[in-house]
């Protein structure tokens, strides 16, 4: 029997691995393919959000000569294995550095990474009163106060519902 879909980390090679300052995703981006050691995404039903990490060998002083410091936007993109005519696009923002060390003129480090849907959930928050259908408000916050032009899939909700959700994350509800 075989399978079809990855199953291993050995199913997927990353192609490229795109850096831009950050505020300047249509300019100018460096290629740090040939610095990641480890690239671990994460999908959670529990989280609302997806989140990745980059662990960095950095011998050609990437970290100074950005400089990184936060709100960096990342793409990556990736092959699997059994259909490598298909890539994946992941677009993250880097929220932290982290695992900072430094010895013999390398240092490695960690970017944690979110989606950009991530850091605008801390900075947006919710007024007055919702109404309708779940399903509906949920697409509501993600399409108007996250400004999400993903997709977005539901389970149809049978019951109307009316909160107060003063001042809480989109994410929150």
């Amino acid at each position: 029997m075989t399978i079809d879909t990855p199953q291993t980390t050995q199913d997927f090679r990353l192609v490229s691995v795109l850096l831009y300052r950050a505020g300047a995703e249509a300019g100018e981006s460096k290629d740090i393919k040939d610095l990641v050691d480890t690239f671990s995404y994460v999908e959670s039903v529990t989280s609302p959000c997806v989140a990745a990490t980059l662990n960095i060998l950095d011998s050609a002083g990437l970290i100074t000569d950005l400089p990184i410091q936060g709100m960096e936007t990342i793409e990556i993109k990736l092959v699997a294995n059994p259909d490598p005519a298909e890539e994946k696009l992941y677009r993250f923002k880097v929220w932290r550095l982290a695992n900072r060390v430094s010895s013999n003129q390398k240092q490695t480090y960690t970017l944690g990474l979110v989606s950009e849907e991530a850091i605008l959930n801390e900075t947006n928050r919710t007024e007055g009163i919702q109404s309708g259908n779940p399903e509906k408000i949920v697409e509501k916050m993600l399409k108007e106060k996250l400004t999400s032009s993903k997709d977005f899939w539901s389970e149809p909700s049978a019951f109307q519902v009316k909160m107060i959700a003063s001042r809480k994350r989109p994410f929150d509800i």
